[in-house]
């Protein structure tokens, strides 16, 4: 998944989980800044080690894998609480989770399977290893996501992925746009240099 899919589908899992499990406020923005973070952490973690720094086989190997995560979600969830942030454990445990389910699904929705061995690295099938240069690798990615767009089945997708995004765009508006204070940090920051 692209990173804006990885935020745009976690943030729609935090927010109707919330409603689901009968949480009436809204997140607030550092449940939503917490969110944020979770939803790209793996892949932070992993291309730059595997493409980069050829440290990982894959792009997709140790943060993406439950042998990690779920040891990371456990020490976000203890350091949360101890510095008593509630929702922010929750947010980082639906973030990084969407992240790997998005990651699974993926495949599936661009005409593959469910794809579940990352998540079991590196005790499971080895990925295949990725030898190339971290924009090589994007660019090869892109390449081939905008083929599958014009496919029918990937016109079908774009559809979806853009009623998914507009669907998280209402949501987020309807939360009263939690976190939209990071939007403006850049600027503020311009402010004060200038200043």
């Amino acid at each position: 998944m692209w990173p804006w899919e990885h935020l745009a589908f976690g943030y729609l899992c935090y927010s109707l989980g919330g409603r689901a499990v009968g949480r009436r406020d809204r997140p607030t923005d550092r449940e939503a800044y917490a969110l944020v973070v979770a939803t790209q952490f793996p892949d932070l973690v992993d291309k730059p080690l595997a493409w980069t720094f050829d440290i990982l086989p894959s792009g997709i190997s140790l943060a993406h894998s439950l042998a990690f995560a779920v040891p990371f979600c456990l020490l976000a969830a203890a350091l949360a609480r101890r510095r008593g942030v509630p929702g922010v454990d929750a947010a980082v445990a639906v973030g990084y989770g969407s992240h790997l389910a998005g990651d699974g699904l993926y495949p599936f929705l661009t005409g593959g399977e469910i794809a579940t061995s990352f998540l079991f690295w590196p005790f499971g099938a080895r990925p295949p290893i990725e030898e190339t240069a971290f924009l090589v690798e994007v660019s090869r990615l892109f390449a081939s996501f905008r083929a599958f767009l014009v496919t029918p089945r990937g016109q079908a997708y774009l559809v979806v992925e853009g009623a998914v995004l507009a669907l998280t765009l209402v949501l987020w508006t309807r939360d009263g746009w939690p976190g939209s204070g990071l939007l403006n940090a850049p600027w503020e920051l311009v402010k004060r240099v200038r200043s």
